[in-house]
């Protein structure tokens, strides 16, 4: 296995290690089997395929590891790990677009800004990739879900089954194109939403727009659209904003992907993702869901997005209730099409 990070190039056979770094011409350097990170991301890797411990849950955790580097060249974000994640997809019969799975792109959307906890100051845009994806962010990435023990793909595939109503279509050189899994969003699924959202007509599910400028792949997608009052209240270092309806009552939490993301009273749009389990397993992760266990209300994931005056473009991540749908401000809920760079 050949890698290229922070400006070296590691070789590693069954036995050894080896570093080089190209620009000097150096010799080559012996580093053993110690534990450094290409080791680490293998053997952990072979590991777990023999413990048969989900495959999905370790992508995110090269991920993980991956985001916390400092790499020479930003558009190499998805190289870096490209080795170990198309192991994975193999073994998964799965595709990945930006470096999310596209059956599972309702999970892979999930994630914020920390590390264990705490929360990245460094973190910015990387505007060769989109910003949907955790690629289109330097700085530590975290998901939201946390499930780590066993029984955790069927928690996962119970809520992409029963929580979710998005069809995910792509945009890029290749053409608009359904993703894989979203052909399994029906018809019923989405008349089931009635009962949640009765004040929209959610006859429109395929894509419209066709943007003729971007420079990363585009999603496409319906979904409902509100707007909520947010106002900044950093927590810990975290950049929280909490959010208000038109009835001046607290509804929700963003945590936004800006460290200097300051607002006051500013209508922000907001869209809703999907629904949260009653399994806190796959919302605990959600640095900021210790101030919404007080309630057994419905829940939602939802984005904060900003119009770009092409496209929309992911701005936090964040949970609201469902009682402020109804109360969100004019012109109340709308079922659009989203167009998210």
């Amino acid at each position: 296995m050949i890698a290229f990070v922070d400006g070296r190039v590691y070789m590693k056979c069954r036995e050894r290690i080896f570093s080089e770094d190209p620009a000097e011409n150096g010799p080559l350097m012996d580093l053993g089997q110690g534990l450094n990170y290409l080791t680490f991301l293998q053997e952990r890797f072979e590991l777990r395929i023999l413990q048969g411990v989900e495959n999905l849950l370790y992508m995110f955790e090269i991920v993980r590891h991956a985001q916390v580097r400092n790499l020479s060249k930003p558009i190499d974000a998805i190289n870096a790990v490209a080795g170990l994640v198309d192991r994975i997809a193999r073994r998964m019969s799965m595709y990945f677009l930006e470096g999310l799975p596209t059956q599972a792109l309702d999970i892979g959307l999930l994630f914020e800004h920390s590390l264990d906890g705490k929360w990245s100051k460094r973190n910015k845009r990387r505007a060769s990739f989109p910003s949907w994806s955790w690629a289109g962010w330097c700085g530590s990435i975290d998901w939201c879900c946390q499930i780590q023990h066993q029984g955790s793909e069927k928690r996962m595939n119970n809520f992409l089954n029963n929580y979710t109503w998005i069809s995910w279509f792509s945009l890029n050189d290749n053409g608009l194109k359904m993703l894989q899994g979203s052909n399994k969003v029906t018809e019923a699924r989405r008349d089931g939403l009635a009962d949640r959202f009765p004040m929209l007509d959610k006859t429109l599910w395929k894509p419209l727009s066709r943007p003729a400028i971007y420079s990363s792949t585009l999603l496409i997608f319906y979904t409902a659209l509100i707007r909520l009052k947010a106002v900044t209240s950093t927590t810990e270092g975290r950049p929280i904003l909490r959010l208000f309806d038109a009835d001046g009552k607290a509804c929700g939490l963003i945590v936004s992907d800006l460290a200097d993301h300051h607002l006051m009273d500013s209508l922000e749009e907001i869209i809703l993702l999907s629904e949260t389990t009653p399994d806190p397993e796959l919302w605990c992760g959600f640095s900021a869901s210790e101030a919404l266990n007080y309630t057994r209300e419905i829940r939602y994931w939802v984005m904060l997005v900003t119009w770009t005056g092409s496209f929309y473009e992911r701005r936090g991540i964040g949970i609201i209730f469902h009682s402020c749908i109804a109360r969100s401000y004019e012109p109340g809920p709308q079922w659009k099409e989203i167009v998210l760079g």
